[in-house]
């Protein structure tokens, strides 16, 4: 979205055949001071994290990204591993870092000048 409303319109992008992570690299090019790196390096990951599931649902390395975000973006986590291991925490952990991260999007797409809105 904040891609296409920038450069241009929707069918010019389809057209390029890009990848979410170098549509990604664009955007953040073009808006690099306008959100913090730790939200860029959370969708970096979210990014990742979709890769692998798409993959293998399954996947050991599941939980090493979804650590890794948490890590990025200061979540506060309970201190008991026991706890922040299980589905249900991870699940609640990911559902908020897309929050966040979408959040951060919508501030970004509402701070563009009138032009690119």
């Amino acid at each position: 979205m904040i891609l296409d409303s920038t450069i241009g319109g929707p069918d010019i992008i389809s057209e390029a055949k890009l990848t979410f992570f170098q549509k990604l690299k664009l955007v953040q090019a073009a808006f690099c001071d306008e959100i913090s790196p730790e939200t860029w390096g959370a969708i970096e990951k979210l990014n990742s994290l979709r890769n692998q599931m798409a993959h293998q649902v399954e996947s050991p390395r599941i939980p090493k990204l979804i650590s890794e975000i948490v890590t990025i973006l200061k979540l506060k986590i309970e201190d008991h591993v026991s706890i922040a291991s299980t589905r249900e925490c991870q699940i609640e952990l990911v559902a908020m870092s897309l929050i966040l991260t979408y959040n951060d999007l919508i501030k970004l797409k509402e701070r563009l000048p009138a032009k690119f809105a």
